[in-house]
Order: C-alpha cells, then structure tokens, then sequence
C-alpha cells in the first residue's frame, strides 16, 4: 500500500480571519462552469505534459479519463495571476499520477469567481513558485 497522505490549502480571509471556502468565493449558480473550467485545464495539462513532462495524445487522454474520470477539486488558493486548483493522490489517476494541480487565469475566471476575490487576487503578492524550466 502507498502512502498517498494529502496536500490541503487554507485560505484566510484578511478582514475576518476566517477560512475562506471554495462556495465563499463563487457566484452563485457558477459552480458547475468552474468545475468545467477545471476539467478543461486538467486536460490541457495532460496534452502538454506540462505536469509531468510526459504529453499525452487526444486518444490518450480519452482513455485515461475513461478508467480515470474527472473529479473537481475544491482545495485552492492564490496564485499572482491566478487561482491555484490541488488534486489529491488517485482523485485524478493511479498512484503515478500523483498530487496534480491546474492554474486557471484571473481573465478566465470573470463571471464565475466573485469581482471582489478577483481584485484580491491581482495584488497577491505571495510566494513566487519556482521557475521548473531553470536547473
């Protein structure tokens, strides 16, 4: 058996220091076009291989979400340009798949994620993430 444990975010809102869940955050009636949103980048990300250096053909990738179907993730946080999605080990895949997350851009979150969390999110000044294409 694999030790799969897990990767969860938490994000506090500034004015309440309270935890600021996924449902917070989203219009009202836009779940389901956020959790599309994230299907889509799942599947960009498997085309390019940009998660695990390994591109994946179309037939591929039909295949894996055959054996492996799409399940969207509510754990999150702020990217600078960004919202961050985090995937949990075997939530999208085998044991190799691993902890997968996904970016989706601010522009395309507009009329799914709340004005106000935008804002916020353009002046995240967080952590950088490393740049993965320098050694």
């Amino acid at each position: 058996m694999h030790d799969y444990g897990r990767l969860d975010y938490h994000v506090i809102h500034r004015s309440t220091g309270k935890p600021l869940w996924l449902r917070d955050i989203v219009i009202k009636g836009r779940l389901a076009r956020l959790y599309r949103l994230q299907k889509q980048a799942w599947i960009r990300t498997m085309k390019t291989g940009s998660y695990d250096g390994y591109p994946m053909t179309d037939e591929q990738i039909r295949e894996h979400l055959h054996y492996s179907p799409f399940r969207p993730s509510n754990n999150w946080h702020f990217n600078r340009d960004s919202l961050v999605f985090q995937f949990q080990a075997y939530q999208l895949g085998g044991y190799d798949t691993g902890k997968p997350f996904v970016r989706i851009g601010l522009a395309e979150l507009r009329g799914i994620i709340k004005p106000e969390i935008l804002r916020e999110a353009q002046s995240y000044r967080g952590q950088r993430e490393p740049d993965k294409s320098k050694p």
